[in-house]
């Protein structure tokens, strides 16, 4: 289609696209309120990590983070904390940048979902889950780079597939599964090449980004995986409560019991990830799929679990063909979650907001449990539980490539 000179970038896009943006753009909307509305319903201080942290840890243009303020997280989102602090200088102002930034994120995600899978792009832009967690924490800026390399890698762009998902894995590092399963099925078609071509720009940015750091302050460095390591598991995960008896108090010392959590979750992590590489290695499954379910292995081994970890898997759904009863399942319990956390504050209701916590944990990890042998054992190759005609798509072979 031939389009008139002066012809916007918004003019461009396709009208279904439009309304997909637009969908996107008022879910964010409803986040934004929760987040910055009036205090007892609303308010950052209890729903924004991005906005508590600027004070808890204190990263400054002259106080960066690693060498001088410890960080649990990835080396290229400290970084991005840190570039923020130069422009941003209160938690409420961090909170906006970062904010604006994590909305174009989810505007490209949007953009990219659509491209693949047409109309059913709704489930990620209409979602309770986006509007309530996107600006939660950082991350949007690991799924976008995610799913783009998982989309790309489709299309036999494995140089800028190892690209974005090395950077996705310098943010949150659930990114680095897709490269070993993205690696296991061009083993699986004789590429060995291809491993190559996917492989050397993930490394390349990680060392890139993690080895100046490492250089600098090894310790401080190193400060994210100690700090992970030594926590006990949160109130969201199953974990939680096997190492707690009936009054959800420990039954052995912490000690002990992040021993026994460390070892219980690499057990599940490990035995999972082998049999998603053992799934694409044998052909059964699709690389997207396969990606889809080594997400699941991660979330359902950590120790740590937040509803927003959610969002890594909610861009899946569509390109998967899921049900909505599917999506509709997931949100609800999502909903559940940020009621119980952010809005009954009452000390005395401790142990029914824990009991409200351990169903929702079950039946979250049943539907991460199902979905994920879906995923590994689909119903056809259309899609994890399609019952419905495939939507169309610009490219065809991601399902197969």
């Amino acid at each position: 289609m031939v389009l008139p000179p002066g012809t916007t970038w918004w003019g461009r896009l396709r009208p279904a696209e439009r309304r997909l943006l637009a969908v996107t753009l008022l879910t964010l909307a409803v986040g934004a309120l929760l987040l910055l509305g009036p205090e007892p319903l609303f308010g950052p201080a209890r729903r924004s990590d991005i906005w508590r942290l600027f004070d808890e840890r204190g990263i400054r243009p002259h106080h960066p983070p690693f060498v001088d303020r410890p960080l649990e997280y990835p080396v290229l989102l400290g970084l991005m904390m840190w570039a923020v602090s130069w422009v941003a200088a209160s938690p409420t102002a961090t909170l906006l940048v970062t904010g604006v930034a994590a909305g174009g994120a989810a505007l490209l995600v949007t953009h990219m979902l659509f491209t693949r899978c047409a109309s059913r792009a709704l489930m990620w832009a209409a979602s309770p889950t986006l509007g309530l967690y996107a600006f939660h924490n950082w991350d949007l800026f690991a799924v976008a780079p995610a799913i783009g390399g998982v989309l790309v890698y489709g299309r036999g762009s494995y140089e800028l597939a190892g690209l974005l998902l090395g950077l996705g894995t310098a943010t949150k590092w659930y990114p680095a599964l897709y490269l070993l399963v993205l690696a296991a099925h061009r083993w699986s078609v004789g590429d060995r090449r291809g491993i190559w071509r996917l492989a050397w720009p993930a490394v390349a940015v990680n060392l890139g980004l993690n080895l100046p750091v490492l250089l600098a302050d090894p310790p401080g460095w190193a400060y994210a995986y100690d700090f992970h390591r030594g926590r006990l598991p949160t109130r969201e995960t199953l974990w939680h409560f096997v190492i707690r008896d009936r009054g959800f108090d420990l039954w052995l010392d912490p000690a002990n019991a992040v021993r026994l959590v460390n070892l219980g979750a690499g057990v599940v992590v490990v035995a999972g990830t082998l049999l998603v590489v053992t799934r694409v290695l044998r052909g059964r499954t699709t690389p997207v799929a396969a990606c889809a379910a080594a997400t699941v292995v991660f979330l359902l081994g950590s120790k740590v679990y937040s509803a927003q970890y959610d969002l890594w898997l909610l861009a899946f759904l569509p390109l998967l063909g899921v049900t909505w009863r599917r999506w509709w399942a997931l949100s609800v319990l999502d909903v559940v979650l940020f009621v119980v956390l952010f809005e009954i504050r009452d000390d005395s209701l401790r142990d029914h907001r824990l009991a409200v916590i351990l169903v929702n944990d079950i039946l979250r990890f049943a539907w991460l449990g199902s979905f994920a042998l879906r995923c590994l054992w689909p119903r056809n190759p259309e899609g994890v539980d399609r019952d419905e005609p495939a939507a169309p798509s610009p490219e065809p072979a991601l399902a197969s490539a």
